[in-house]
């Protein structure tokens, strides 16, 4: 896989609640994440640059947030939504996996 893909994979996995570990090294040298509903996982089992199954539920959780009212960020979030949502409903997995990964980081920069 893609470096950039496993980097923007693993940045909607901690949005999605994943946490980064390294308490077993014997079985993963290099560390694993977890998340409550999930096994343990490689970022290379990620799979939200290829399935809506899992990009899904990242698109949720990014449209249902809830921002810091300023007008600048009202408008750069409905932006996102809209650029996230046309590239949902024309089938661009790709597109729109980029595109969330580029919201999520926006928002990472705005919820402090």
């Amino acid at each position: 896989m893609d470096k950039n893909v496993t980097e923007m994979n693993i940045l909607m996995a901690e949005f999605m609640g994943a946490k980064f570990t390294n308490d077993d090294p014997e079985n993963f040298p290099n560390g694993y994440y977890y998340h409550e509903d999930l096994p343990e996982l490689l970022p290379s089992h990620f799979a939200f640059h290829e399935s809506y199954d899992w990009l899904m539920p990242v698109w949720v959780k990014f449209r249902d947030l809830k921002i810091p009212l300023t007008c600048g960020n009202i408008f750069d979030f409905k932006v996102h939504k809209k650029i996230i949502s046309e590239s949902i409903i024309n089938c661009k997995i790709s597109e729109a996996h980029k595109h969330l990964h580029d919201a999520i980081v926006w928002w990472n920069t705005i919820k402090k």
